[in-house]
């Protein structure tokens, strides 16, 4: 049975706006990012369960993590945090995306994770 998942969230997802920060600069010897660029992303958000959270390192484990399945690519954050990921606005807070993952098979969608972030 095949599903079309890409289908399910156009219907039962929501509207978030996503920001992706803009180029980095280097002034000083410090990484300076550009202004945001915002965009509406339809997805899915719900809390992420304790085997989703594993797959994160130990320090975004403790910050609060939701999952995600949304109809666009998004950007996800470097390790090193030289380049941050895209932002997710979801129940008043802000969310940077950590991992992703192209679902390609069953309509094209993208799922992850995002860790909360302090505004």
């Amino acid at each position: 049975m095949n599903i079309n998942l890409s289908g399910t969230i156009r219907r039962l997802g929501k509207d978030k706006t996503v920001r992706r920060p803009g180029v980095t600069t280097y002034v000083g010897g410090f990484p300076t990012h550009g202004p945001d660029e915002a965009r509406t992303v339809r997805m899915v958000v719900r809390p992420a369960k304790a085997n989703e959270i594993v797959r994160l390192p130990e320090g975004d484990r403790t910050k609060g993590v939701v999952s995600f399945w949304a109809d666009g690519a998004l950007a996800v954050a470097t390790v090193d945090g030289e380049q941050p990921g895209d932002v997710i606005e979801h129940d008043g807070a802000d969310w940077e995306v950590r991992t992703l993952d192209p679902n390609l098979d069953q309509g094209k969608y993208y799922s992850g994770q995002a860790v909360r972030r302090g505004r």
